[in-house]
């Protein structure tokens, strides 16, 4: 009986140290989208701009893929209002090199 009683506080504070983990984990990737966005957010950056590794490899494996889409795929919160803004910048300098085409339905990958 007591190394059950045991066995469940055990349990619990497991539970509570995991809720606490993948909050901070969740914490981590909102930061590291609004770091990786910075650049596709500044006129007057100057440097390197590093594409969403997922976002190609998305384009690339279907069809046609919707904005909507796009953002669920990659995880963006809708609130994410700068976030949206560098991905659909993205989008668009992809366009501008001939990669992607806007088309009524989503972007389709011609690259």
């Amino acid at each position: 009986m007591k190394e059950n009683s045991e066995l469940k506080k055990k349990v619990q504070e497991l539970s509570k140290r995991c809720r606490l983990l993948e909050r901070a984990v969740e914490r981590l990737e909102e930061e590291l989208r609004r770091y990786r966005a910075r650049p596709f957010l500044e006129e007057e950056f100057e440097g390197v701009r590093v594409y969403e590794k997922e976002l190609i490899n998305l384009l690339k494996s279907r069809e046609v893929v919707s904005s909507d889409e796009i953002f669920a795929h990659l995880g963006v919160d809708p609130s994410e209002s700068a976030v949206i803004k560098a991905i659909s910048r993205q989008l668009e300098n992809l366009e501008a090199y001939g990669l992607v085409k806007y088309t009524p339905t989503g972007w389709r990958w011609i690259g």
